[in-house]
């Protein structure tokens, strides 16, 4: 490998150097979208469950 980068003129060492961290990123960038889907999922609930709590408390003191 180390042959194979002091074979590359210059200019392609340098675009290589630059590329890899981009390469890198890509996995945290799946990670986080995910993570912002599972986030939005659990605000979602939540949301519902303080609704059906309100709407239990109201039931309640109706009955």
């Amino acid at each position: 490998m180390n042959t194979f980068v002091q074979n590359l003129k210059f200019g392609h060492q340098f675009a290589l150097i630059s590329v890899l961290p981009a390469l890198m990123n890509v996995p945290m960038l799946i990670f986080g979208h995910r993570h912002l889907e599972h986030s939005a999922t659990a605000r979602h609930g939540v949301r519902g469950l303080a609704q059906l709590q309100h709407t239990m408390k109201l039931s309640h003191t109706q009955a």
